[in-house]
């Protein structure tokens, strides 16, 4: 549903032919339904330009240890039941070797959130893109859209007289250093 519907003093008339004559038998019906409030932080990201793990490695389903190791972009989804019930949300998504969302289905509690982690990890160069699912309560879905490029990481000289850098004589176990 859309809206909130009610049934309350809905009669439904069922006619059933009954050889020669017809047999009407009236239902009163009961009961509503209503959309799930559920939502999203976003509907769109663009992780944008993002560097090729070396080797081509990716680190999606890996368990999250680090925040020191950027071999993979992370986003925190973040779905906030604004209902007053429970809701249940899931994904069908299944791990790419490019993108991860760290979702088993969970129980988000009336007015509550749960973070749901997207890692992006490129592994070739080339433009990344993929729509999520999200279902609630195993009816109501919702989509995501993501984005992002794999780059490579290159390192130049803004000033090619820095290729050179001489530290000069040095005794052994002495520290030198020269800024570039």
């Amino acid at each position: 549903p859309h809206d909130v519907h009610t049934l309350e003093g809905t009669i439904l008339q069922v006619v059933v032919p009954a050889g020669p004559r017809e047999v009407l038998f009236q239902l009163a019906l009961s009961g509503g339904a209503k959309r799930s409030r559920v939502d999203l932080s976003f509907l769109n990201y663009d992780f944008g330009p993002c560097f090729v793990a070396k080797d081509g490695a990716t680190m999606a389903g890996v368990p999250l240890e680090s925040d020191e190791d950027h071999r993979y972009e992370r986003i925190d989804l973040i779905a906030t039941n604004r209902d007053d019930t429970d809701c249940l949300i899931s994904t069908p998504f299944t791990r790419e070797p490019w993108l991860d969302v760290q979702l088993n289905s969970a129980m988000i509690e009336a007015g509550g959130s749960l973070k749901i982690p997207i890692v992006f990890s490129p592994r070739e160069v080339c433009e990344y893109a993929q729509r999520l699912e999200f279902v609630v309560n195993d009816y109501t879905k919702i989509y995501v859209d993501i984005r992002g490029r794999g780059c490579p990481l290159r390192l130049e000289l803004t000033n090619l007289e820095m290729q050179h850098v001489d530290f000069g004589v040095v005794t052994g176990g002495a520290t030198v250093r020269k800024t570039v």
